[in-house]
């Protein structure tokens, strides 16, 4: 018997789909959800986030936008301090330079690490530009002494001239090379390459007016001085060097197009991306698949610069072609703009909103930044003023009797970083009661606390949501096996009755140690130095939770008491009465419906039964087949996905079966995002064929995290209940996250002889907009 009310069948979604109008790129993927965050890291230059889920996956966007007509912005090359023959990452770059912020700049020989093209600096050549036979392949980002921004293919022509008149060609400057041909290296680069057992090698250091100071012949790499050159070879023109004499006079030639004495700026690059407004044709494609990336490019006006990274095979964020790098470049609003090397080595690194620390704004996808030859970097250099604002950093959420760390930082009115002493600021507290200890807020009461911090005459006001008490304790690990000696962190957080989460100093935390497996300090657990098990206890506020430890060789510990389980704790757990009526009635749960077995069929039939008998509807998360012929109530199942309607109720159903919503059918999520803008039910239940979280539910965290905060945002804008009831792997389990229910049940897939006087079904009771929820047996 179907008696509720279907209102949409999941072909909507596909309807929503086709009609979606968003930025298509070549892979034709649509945009599911877009989150942006923007921050000025300096006057003149914004930092904004992009996270963009997609009907092909995520892709995470950075953008640097720079304002060139601010006078104290400048763009330069970076470099690492020991030398193009050193590469280094882009943080210690920007941070030795002193950058507001930085990309990657030039692709590199990845055995040398040197730069594949140019590297201009304040009219000096740090690098010769790309070899010959790559004209025409590899752009470049250059300014000119003027400020005017260009894009540019270089072209060049490099000879040093002997004493008899002979000119040679110069074949490379700064570059990693094999010695065949002869290369030119200045201090720039560090040591000479050195003979490394080739008696045809020689080198010839040259002072900067072209005499020659040194001829080494077969000899050891040596420091190159500043202003000095060394010419190096072990081919044809290795004798030629070898002939040569302290005091010759040299002529060096270094001839490039555009002329490197004229530049402010040069970093070479890959292809054009973009071309006088239009995706230009693509010159240089070393990696011809998604992957990160890095671009820079410029506005119309030329007013604006944009460096931009997009991360990829990171196990995340997709990438793009280099053909979607150029669509996403002009969507930003460049005019011409060029790639940069990606891959491993994209990686964009800012100094936040007053602080003087870096931090890696994207994702490599080497999982750490990578070394590479050059990168390019944006400064603010306005003298340093007196401070017009303060950044406040704090959890959101603290519990009564427990210590929130605040940290303060301070900017002038160039929005830069001010250092801040703690000893002259002071902090207030309104709308509950608390204390203040060390830079940290103790409450002392539940509420919305109001923080007013002051320094040097300037406040700034935030809030901290005071939780009453946890009912229970969660840890970042939940067994510890190490080795002897051996540190680890453990981490503290308590959630409670409504779900909501916040972190407990380990301070506030009262440990004690069961068997003599070591020590805590601080919330790090030091193991001992024999084989040991036993278990940590944290605790507080009278809820607990223990952690197995063991340590070395020894036998893991079997006698850790059991940890507090929510629904042994919860308010919500309770049976009431209810009238069966349009707002007050029960909802019968279950789980799998498979009945290959005997004992499947018989606990299915019996799940029918208590249908009847206790609820007013029901719930199965799995499939239907005609199995419920017998089900006298209204009931939904697994395999009719859709929204329904009953009483003051709404209830979603979606396929989740290949590893989450996307994966199984990218386009339920339009259609989650219509049924909830439809649905008419003051409790809202999204029904699921597997579990969001663990490992067997969403293979995608930021998928479930996202779906989890799409739900809390829906909940907070209509103050409807909302439920995730799901067919899990354990028998029963719930969970609540900042008042997102979940429910689990096994239903007949755990189906065991021994244990199935055991097995649930769950009770919902709705009562009015007041739901609760018991746990039952189906054979009591």
């Amino acid at each position: 018997m179907k008696f509720y009310k279907k209102i949409y069948a999941i072909m909507v979604s596909v309807l929503l789909l086709n009609s979606f109008t968003s930025i298509v790129y070549a892979s034709d993927y649509q945009i599911i959800n877009e989150k942006t965050q923007s921050e000025v890291l300096s006057e003149g230059v914004t930092h904004t986030t992009i996270e963009r889920f997609t009907t092909s996956g995520w892709l995470d966007i950075n953008i640097l936008e720079v304002e060139l007509n601010n006078k104290d912005i400048d763009i330069d090359a970076l470099y690492g301090s020991e030398g193009l023959s050193q590469p280094s990452t882009v943080s210690s770059m920007a941070s030795e330079a002193g950058s507001v912020a930085a990309i990657n700049g030039d692709f590199f020989d990845t055995k040398s690490g040197s730069p594949i093209g140019q590297i201009v600096s304040d009219g000096v050549l740090i690098s010769g530009p790309p070899d010959k036979s790559l004209y025409g392949k590899l752009s470049s980002f250059n300014i000119d002494r003027d400020g005017n921004i260009f894009f540019e293919y270089w072209t060049y022509n490099f000879s040093v001239s002997l004493p008899d008149g002979t000119s040679l060609p110069i074949a490379s400057f700064n570059k990693a090379s094999s010695g065949q041909y002869l290369s030119l290296y200045d201090y720039h680069w560090g040591n000479t390459p050195g003979a490394n057992g080739n008696p045809n090698h020689t080198e010839v250091i040259v002072d900067k007016d072209g005499t020659v100071l040194d001829v080494r012949p077969n000899q050891p790499s040596v420091k190159i001085p500043e202003g000095a050159y060394a010419l190096v070879s072990n081919g044809d023109t290795s004798q030629q060097l070898s002939m040569l004499v302290p005091g010759d006079k040299l002529v060096i030639n270094l001839d490039t197009t555009p002329e490197y004495h004229n530049l402010k700026l040069s970093v070479s690059g890959g292809t054009m991306l973009v071309k006088d407004g239009t995706i230009a044709p693509i010159t240089h494609d070393p990696v011809p698949k998604p992957t990160a990336r890095t671009s820079i490019g410029i506005n119309r006006e030329g007013n604006k610069l944009f460096l931009v990274t997009v991360d990829g095979r990171n196990g995340s964020s997709m990438g793009l072609l280099e053909s979607e790098m150029a669509q996403l470049m002009l969507d930003i609003g460049a005019y011409n703009a060029i790639n940069l090397d990606g891959g491993g080595s994209t990686t964009m690194v800012i100094r936040p909103l007053g602080e003087k620390n870096y931090v890696t704004a994207n994702k490599p996808s080497d999982g750490k930044e990578r070394r590479v030859a050059d990168a390019i970097g944006v400064f603010n250099n306005a003298e340093a003023g007196d401070v017009r604002g303060l950044k406040i950093k704090a959890d959101n959420n603290v519990f009564v009797g427990t210590r929130a760390k605040i940290g303060v930082f301070a900017y002038d009115e160039k929005y830069n970083p001010v250092d801040v002493d703690m000893a002259r600021v002071t902090f207030n507290v309104s709308n509950v009661k608390g204390k203040f200890e060390d830079n940290s807020f103790i409450p002392q009461s539940p509420g919305q606390a109001v923080i007013t911090v002051k320094y040097k005459g300037v406040s700034e006001e935030f809030n901290i949501n005071v939780l009453d008490k946890p009912i229970i304790l969660k840890s970042n690990i939940s067994t510890i096996t190490t080795d002897y000696n051996t540190k680890t962190e453990i981490k503290i957080y308590g959630k409670d009755k409504d779900g909501y989460t916040a972190t407990i100093d380990p301070a506030d935390i009262e440990w004690t140690i069961y068997g003599n497996v070591g020590k805590i300090e601080d919330g790090i657990f030091t193991s001992g130095t024999l084989n040991a098990s036993g278990y940590i206890r944290a605790e507080f506020d009278g809820t607990y939770i223990n952690i197995p430890v063991t340590v070395g060789n020894a036998p893991q510990t079997t006698d850790v008491p059991d940890n507090i389980r929510l629904e042994d704790v919860d308010p919500y757990n309770k049976k009431i009465n209810v009238n069966n009526d349009m707002n007050s009635y029960n909802i019968f749960v279950y789980g799998d419906t498979s009945t290959s077995t005997l004992l499947q069929t018989l606990m299915l039939s019996k799940a029918v039964d208590k249908a009847n008998e206790t609820s007013s509807f029901a719930v199965f998360m799995g499939k239907n087949a005609k199995k419920f012929n017998n089900l006298k109530i209204p009931y939904i199942a697994i395999d009719s996905p859709g929204l329904y309607e009953f009483r003051n109720s709404s209830f979603i159903v979606m396929d989740s079966s290949k590893g989450g919503l996307r994966a199984t059918d990218a386009s339920q999520w339009f259609a989650l995002k219509d049924y909830l803008k439809n649905a008419n039910g003051e409790n809202i239940f999204l029904v699921l064929n597997t579990p969001v979280w663990g490992s067997s539910g969403f293979t995608d965290q930021r998928e479930a995290a996202l779906l989890e905060n799409t739900l809390k945002d829906f909940k907070n804008s209509t103050g409807k209940n909302v439920w995730i009831l799901y067919q899990g792997g354990q028998n029963f389990y719930t969970a609540l996250n900042d008042e997102i229910r979940y429910l689990g049940l096994s239903g007949t897939k755990n189906a065991v002889k021994s244990d199935v006087s055991t097995m649930p079904y769950a009770l919902i009771e709705v009562n009015g907009n007041e739901v609760y929820y018991q746990k039952n047996s189906l054979f009591e």
